[in-house]
């Protein structure tokens, strides 16, 4: 009976485990020490378009990583190799083809006698996040550049950005604090 009610509760937790892995979006992959695919999640087979895992099982994982990314990966194998966590963005392509960005945390997993025996890779998905980033950087730079007046003030009318163009318009060179105006500081009185 004990020993029924020990495989009921075993049973029952891989069921949880297996149900947290397959729900998650992150990629969770277990690499051996040289750090070849051993297991990768369903979730994280979702993710990286993978069709079918036996298809890249045993593969290197820092194959997977482009320029940067692959010098990244192998730098997180050998902290990992040595008993340390590491962490890097970079650059991969699914398995379809799709190149995305990656934050990555690369963690050893211990064997009985407390070094590392496998290696943990958890690569979540910053691609729209990336985006964004660029988007904010371009609008960032086409306004530092522009001769145009550009300004940004609070809702309640005190001004938290002016660009250098505006600041040699008004005679705000050589940084001085823009914080202390308001917009009504750049009208004529009878505006």
């Amino acid at each position: 009976m004990e020993k029924d009610d020990a495989l009921a509760r075993f049973a029952e937790r891989e069921a949880f485990l297996s149900g947290v892995l397959s729900s998650s979006t992150d990629c969770i992959k277990i690499l051996d020490l040289d750090a070849r695919l051993t297991f990768m999640s369903e979730g994280g087979q979702k993710v990286m378009e993978v069709s079918d895992f036996n298809a890249i099982a045993g593969c290197p994982w820092p194959d997977f990583w482009r320029d940067k990314g692959n010098d990244e990966a192998r730098a997180a194998i050998a902290a990992a190799k040595a008993g340390q966590s590491r962490s890097f963005i970079g650059q991969a392509a699914t398995m379809r083809g799709t190149v995305k960005w990656w934050h990555v945390a690369v963690s050893p997993i211990p064997g009985a006698d407390g070094r590392p025996a496998r290696i943990l890779s958890v690569s979540r998905d910053i691609s729209d996040l990336r985006a964004s980033e660029e988007e904010r950087d371009r609008f960032v730079r086409l306004v530092e550049n522009s001769n145009d007046f550009v300004g940004m003030v609070r809702t309640d009318g005190t001004v938290f950005y002016i660009n250098d163009a505006a600041r040699r318009m008004v005679g705000l060179e050589g940084g001085a604090d823009a914080g202390s105006l308001s917009i009504a500081d750049f009208l004529m009185p009878e505006e």
